[in-house]
């Protein structure tokens, strides 16, 4: 499509009046242009402008092939996508026509909201392939700025990303929660087959089972109170992209079956409507949670593990990557003032940073630097201006050990254990399952420490 285009330009080849005048107003919904020609000759001065991104054709031209206009339009543009839209249902002119490259073949008379979504996926497909040619001729767009650092684990962390990233298996990206995951999702979307199409998220754990299906699946009109207008679902919309599923451990089991069937049939029927739609976007899913573990304690489908956990990606806590925090801090403190001179830190805040445990991960860290830039008074962040829970937040400090502490400040084991298990249940947010986990424990087990702390 042209830069600054709000939408797809459409040429509409149809010897039909009445008809041309029905697509046009239909297609008029998707926000671009649309020209029409009536004749085989018209059509090809069209073509040759090379300005439509989608062609919509009619096979019965007269004084023409449609199949003979179908070939030129894609040896002009290889990228472009074409739909045919004929009354010919017979086989050689299907089979004939889709081996010279149509998208699609739409057969007359038809529903005007099957078009318009064909002719969406088809400008989608569009896109996609154009930004691909150029991303061959260019380069892939830098990731700088998404994954930031260059410590070991994320070395790693990128390696697999490049090694996923061409193709289209549905992938999970695993780690706690502020590490990052949708960034991942977006560095596999930006590297990935259709840079250029959409991506969409979709926040599973905000929203109540109702929302959440009417988020993915879409609705008609009517469909239940409020609907005052039919909403595609965010499936039909990532069409051509990535659709991201974030924290997915957290659907309801009785949408777990909904999305189950929507990843293996690869079509989506939205609430209210009896119509199957058709959907090519890659998957992208991220939990903090073990689905493996939920899986066997009947909270989550084994077998839609097995389909979104293609392949997994695990995304290291800030703990893991120390050496990531100039890195890290240099990115956030820059983004904090954009055009005003950077400010940066000080020795001591930056040993105060590497003392502190991170809980709440990159996502804790960007909000501590721009609450301490905000205090500081110069462009030198010192120590005293962080947030006073990382300033004298080392790990034995959180525990209430002094850091050089000697013999008469040693704790026995057993009251070791018992803050540590406190402290762990604090850094999760009063998560005792997500508590257990990080410890490696048991339920049981924290629940016996914590009743034991005096």
């Amino acid at each position: 499509m042209p830069d600054g285009a709000s939408g797809p330009a459409i040429l509409v080849v149809e010897d039909e009046a009445a008809v041309r005048t029905l697509i046009v107003r239909a297609l008029g919904s998707l926000g671009g242009t649309v020209e029409t020609a009536a004749t085989g000759d018209e059509a090809r001065a069209r073509l040759a402008s090379g300005s439509a991104d989608v062609v919509l054709l009619d096979l019965m031209l007269p004084g023409v092939s449609g199949l003979d206009l179908l070939a030129e339009a894609q040896a002009q543009d290889p990228d472009r996508m074409v739909v045919v839209l004929t009354g010919r249902a017979d086989e050689p002119s299907i089979v004939e026509a889709m081996r010279r490259g149509a998208m699609e073949y739409l057969i007359k008379p038809f529903e005007v909201d099957d078009l318009v979504a064909v002719v969406a996926r088809a400008a989608a497909r569009t896109r996609a392939n154009r930004d691909a040619r150029r991303q061959a001729v260019e380069g892939p767009p830098p990731l700088e700025g998404l994954l930031v650092g260059r410590s070991a684990p994320m070395v790693e962390l990128l390696k697999t990303v490049g090694r996923l990233a061409g193709s289209t298996v549905p992938v999970l990206v695993t780690g706690e929660t502020g590490s990052g995951k949708e960034l991942v999702a977006r560095a596999l979307h930006l590297y990935g087959p259709t840079p250029g199409g959409p991506f969409l998220a979709v926040d599973c754990a905000s929203l109540p089972p109702s929302l959440l299906e009417s988020e993915l699946f879409g609705y008609e009109r009517g469909a239940f109170t409020g609907a005052v207008a039919a909403k595609p679902g965010k499936f039909e919309a990532a069409d051509g992209g990535t659709l991201f599923l974030d924290e997915i451990g957290n659907v309801a089991v009785e949408t777990q079956a909904k999305l189950l069937r929507a990843l293996e049939e690869r079509t989506t029927q939205r609430l209210g409507s009896t119509r199957s739609v058709a959907w090519s976007a890659r998957l992208v899913s991220a939990t903090n949670a073990d689905l493996k573990a939920l899986a066997k304690e009947g909270r989550f489908r084994e077998d839609l593990y097995f389909r979104v956990a293609g392949a997994e990606i695990r995304l290291p806590p800030l703990r893991e990557r120390l050496d990531d925090l100039p890195a890290l801090a240099a990115h956030f403190l820059a983004a904090v003032d954009p055009g005003r001179p950077a400010r940066t830190l000080s020795g001591p805040a930056l040993a105060a940073l590497r003392a502190y445990a991170w809980p709440g991960n990159v996502r804790e860290l960007q909000h501590a630097l721009a609450r301490a830039a905000a205090m500081s008074r110069s462009t030198v962040i010192e120590a005293e201006d962080l947030p006073a829970d990382i300033r004298g937040g080392g790990p034995l400090e959180a525990l209430g050990i002094p850091p050089a502490a000697g013999p008469a400040g040693l704790l026995t084991m057993d009251e070791l254990r018992r803050r540590y298990a406190r402290h762990a249940l604090d850094a999760c947010g009063g998560n005792k399952s997500e508590a257990a986990r990080r410890l490696g424990l048991d339920r049981s087990t924290l629940n016996s420490l914590l009743k034991d702390e005096s």
